[in-house]
């Protein structure tokens, strides 16, 4: 190689160097004195160079190179298996495996023992065993182990080998030891020992149960199979791998064989190591004749004169062995006092508990007694069913005479079995009661049902449901007549315009009221309480309207009851028993319903969504919105104040990390939010504007995970003179929804702050009076006016005798309606 002219020598060595290092590593470089020349050692990819340069004072360079071959690779071996550990049992073929060597290398092996040393004596060096010699280098050989070797532990030693005799180049052996093991005992097979006792005779069909224990003394999992001896059976499988944890010992099983016979059910047990042992049971099917047994089921209960379809009685009849068929039932009867006779029960019948008839109906004759044989063929099927008497009680019957009915089977019976046809005597042969019936007039009885509405509000010239009846009839129908009610609570019967009583939608008694507050009767027509049933009667009351000249008074308190009220000493409620058609009279205690409070009208609020949930920084952010209804028909319904609670939460415990402030109250008449319903948005201003602070609760606590402020604030109205402090009334006009937007600003707010606001209702009722002394009251949170007589609106219409609070105002629960919670 040569330099550019006009270098020194040494100028020249180092550009051509420098070249030499594009192309190779570099690994070093000397200067030969003697020669005037550098030595430089390289290398490239899988070769190793060195280089001469001689340069001249003239800066002239020559060079010359030669390569160096890399070394030859290194051979390993190894032995992979055993390689410590492995437990190799006499007599077994296990196999011998290594890496490394030449494929032309042979190899020789050793079995190497390892001697268990003795305390205070050297152990011995151990002989090792040449197992194999000039083996091909195949990585693998397979070893049957004799039964001569001795058990213990043992390494394996291999070397390679130019030929047979020639002397190991490379050697390695286990890394630690493994174990030849004794030969395994031979297995023992499972014993059979416990068994179940079965029947000595078996019907076809029956289930017999068959339990069977074994015993193995290798601890094998086991595994059962059966032949039933009529072509079925039952075939186990054994486990892979095979476990010894005493599993599937015992056996529990049963069969049914269809058919008569002799049969051998034979079981066998393995231990699925060819060992096994078998138990057969000889099982004998045979045909049994059938037997019958009625049993008392005594039906004691109470029915008028004159019922139809009545229940008297009662048995059970259990079939076993076979179906039976009863061609002929009999039954006696007996009646005890005046004036019904066993002839006045008619069309008896007995039916199946699904009330399908099996006997009869049929007539018994007789006074004082008699007796009855149904000649139907029925069949009773195996198994026990139960069966009742019903008939027809003639008017005849007086109260306090008793019907008694039983049956001796073994006498008044005639049985047969349906499989074998041999007859049977059915069981017991003596008397025994199925009924006992006590002949009672219908009863009635008037209770509050527990659907009858809470305390709530009513709209005056509205009918409104006041109470809910539950009217219970035993021993026969019974059609109602009549029914009483009373008038409670501060209701004067003025208060009122008509009661009504309705059967579910429709309609069954109206009376309009009088001048008494009590014994108010109201007829009834085309409603019918089932015997031993129940009917629910709503009770509405149509309210007087309220207003100037009109007798209705807003705020009263008034209820409608059952009035337990006695003419002549009989109660005022009644109906027909249409059994008996006797009168039957009511019983019970006057009712105490919850009653209803009444306004000229009244206000619906209903929550509604904000737009935005997050809590950031805004001025005047929507905090929460509702709507306030007025109903249609009446005068509308003004408002005096409002009543929020701010809840906030801050996540650094002070005092003035963030902040809600500026309070205002919006109202729209759209429910998009949009038309102002007032002069002025929003309606709190000059000095209402940012609400006041109400009640005395409310406050701050510290702790973790910060500070917890709950305050209450009042928002009073002035749209119409926004300048002023004076609250205003505000006015919903009839069938109007008008929609509020409470807002207020933000600041300050982040990460872990979060606030909850909502609107709060009262939990008790203030009478009517004056805005600003229903607001002085403990319930305070939402003042109002039903306009009675006139229109609240303006400072001059916040005044009068015609405003409460928001208890029980719809839509706005005693604990404040839904709460906003807004966070980020």
């Amino acid at each position: 190689m040569d330099t550019s002219q006009g270098l020194s020598g040494k100028q020249g060595v180092d550009r051509a160097i420098e070249a030499l290092r594009r192309n190779y590593i570099l690994i070093g470089k000397t200067h030969v004195r003697a020669w005037d020349a550098w030595v430089v050692l390289g290398a490239v990819v899988g070769v190793v160079f060195a280089t001469v340069l001689i340069a001249n004072r003239t800066g002239e360079v020559d060079s010359s190179s030669a390569a160096v071959p890399p070394p030859p690779p290194v051979q390993v071996l190894a032995v992979v298996s055993p390689n410590g550990g492995e437990a190799w049992a006499l007599k077994t073929k296990q196999e011998i495996r290594w890496v490394g060597g030449s494929k032309n290398d042979r190899i020789r092996i050793w079995l190497v023992p390892v001697a268990t040393p003795i305390p205070a004596k050297p152990a011995p060096a151990p002989r090792p065993a040449l197992l194999a010699n000039g083996l091909p280098n195949t990585g693998s050989y397979f070893w049957t182990i004799p039964a001569s070797t001795k058990a213990g532990p043992y390494l394996i030693r291999i070397c390679t080998t130019r030929n047979a005799a020639s002397p190991c180049t490379m050697t390695d052996t286990s890394n630690l030891p493994f174990t030849i093991t004794p030969i395994p005992p031979a297995n023992i097979s499972p014993k059979i020992g416990a068994v179940s006792t079965i029947p000595s005779v078996i019907e076809p069909g029956q289930l017999v149960p068959f339990s069977l224990e074994a015993t193995d003394a290798d601890n094998d999992d086991l595994s059962w199979s059966v032949d039933w001896g009529d072509g079925s059976g039952v075939s186990g499988g054994c486990e892979i791998p095979h476990q010894q944890n005493r599993r599937n010992w015992t056996y529990n099983d049963s069969h049914a064989w269809t058919s008569p016979g002799n049969y051998i059910a034979r079981f066998t047990v393995s231990d699925c190591r060819g060992g096994a042992d078998w138990y057969s049971f000889s099982i004998s099917v045979e045909v049994e004749r059938g037997n019958l047994t009625v049993s008392t089921n005594t039906i004691q209960h109470e029915v008028a004169p004159g019922s139809r379809n009545a229940l008297l009685g009662g048995f059970d009849v259990t079939a076993s062995g076979e179906d039976i068929l009863v061609s002929q039932l009999g039954i006696r009867i007996g009646v005890s006092g005046c004036c019904g006779e066993v002839s006045d029960l008619t069309d008896l019948e007995v039916r199946d508990a699904d009330g399908h008839p099996v006997e009869g109906p049929k007539n018994p004759v007789g006074s004082e007694f008699g007796n009855l044989t149904f000649t139907d063929t029925t069949v009773f099927k195996q198994g026990t069913y139960r069966y009742y008497l019903y008939g027809n009680v003639g008017v005849k019957f007086a109260g306090g005479q008793v019907i008694t009915i039983g049956t001796i089977p073994a006498e008044q019976w005639v049985a047969t079995g349906v499989v074998t046809g041999l007859k049977i005597i059915p069981l017991p042969d003596l008397f025994i009661t199925i009924g006992s019936t006590a002949i009672n007039g219908g009863s009635l009885s008037v209770m509050l049902d527990a659907t009858s509405p809470p305390v709530r509000l009513a709209q005056a010239g509205q009918e409104t449901t006041v109470s809910t009846l539950r009217l219970s009839v035993a021993h026969e129908d019974i059609s109602l007549s009549q029914l009483a009610l009373k008038i409670g609570g501060s209701a004067i019967p003025s208060d009122f315009v008509k009661f009504s009583l309705w059967d579910g939608a429709t309609k069954v008694g109206e009376a309009v009221a009088t001048s008494s507050s009590s014994g108010i009767i109201v007829p009834m027509s085309g409603v019918t309480v089932p015997r031993d049933g129940d009917k629910i009667i709503t009770v509405k009351a149509q309210f007087a309207n309220i207003g100037i000249g009109q007798p209705g008074r807003p705020g009263i308190g008034a209820a409608v009851d059952w009035d337990q009220v006695n003419v002549n000493g009989a109660s005022t409620t009644y109906g027909v028993g249409l059994q008996s058609s006797s009168y039957i009279y009511a019983a019970g205690s006057d009712t105490q319903s919850a009653g209803v409070i009444v306004y000229r009208s009244y206000p619906a609020i209903a929550a509604l969504p904000i737009p935005s949930n997050i809590l950031a920084d805004a001025v005047q952010k929507s905090l929460y919105r509702f709507s306030v209804s007025a109903p249609a028909g009446a005068n509308g319904i003004s408002l005096y104040k409002f009543v929020f609670n701010i809840a906030t939460t801050s996540d650094e415990g002070t005092t003035n990390d963030f902040a809600i402030s500026n309070l205002r109250q919006y109202a729209y008449t759209n429910p998009n939010f949009s038309g102002d319903a007032y002069a002025t948005n929003p309606l709190n201003n000059g000095g209402l504007s940012g609400g006041r602070a109400d009640g005395p609760g409310g406050g701050c606590s510290a702790g973790p995970p910060g500070l917890t402020c709950s305050l209450d604030y009042a928002l009073y109205f002035n749209p119409a003179s926004p300048s002023s402090s004076v609250p205003e009334a505000i006015y919903v006009p009839p069938g109007s929804t008008y929609y509020f937007e409470f807002k207020g600003d933000v600041a300050g707010a982040h990460a872990g702050d979060s606030a909850a606001i909502q609107l709060l209702g009262d939990a008790s009722f203030n009478k009517l009076n004056t805005p600003q002394t229903v607001d002085l009251a403990a319930d305070d949170d939402l003042v109002w006016s039903g306009n009675s007589t006139t229109t609240h609106s303006g400072a001059a219409g916040a005044s009068g005798m015609d405003w409460t609070n928001g208890y029980l105002i719809p839509g706005l629960p005693s604990q404040g309606s839904r709460i906003n919670i807004l966070s980020r």
